[in-house]
């Protein structure tokens, strides 16, 4: 809250006027959570397919890329390894 609260505040006092928080609702507790790796592995891979539709839409189609290995023995590090879009 108190990062929420951090930049708010200050516009709010500069203005003049009294700010007031309230809570609606918290999240799950912790221990609620859905852990990862106990998932199957079509799942897990229907998540991250879910995850990078999100992230694509949110920030463009360059915004989920892997490291492919293209020339490792290059001394050249820029052919090392190239981005491709993740699949």
């Amino acid at each position: 809250m108190r990062l929420a609260l951090g930049r708010a505040h200050p516009r709010a006092a500069r203005a003049g006027g009294d700010a007031a928080l309230s809570v609606e609702r918290f999240g799950p507790p912790s221990g609620d959570q859905r852990p990862l790796l106990s998932d199957s592995t079509r799942r897990r891979r229907a998540r991250l397919r879910e995850a990078v539709q999100q992230a694509r839409a949110a920030a463009g189609p360059d915004a989920a890329l892997r490291v492919l290995a293209a020339d490792p023995d290059s001394r050249v590090p820029e052919r090392r390894a190239v981005l491709t879009p993740y699949e």
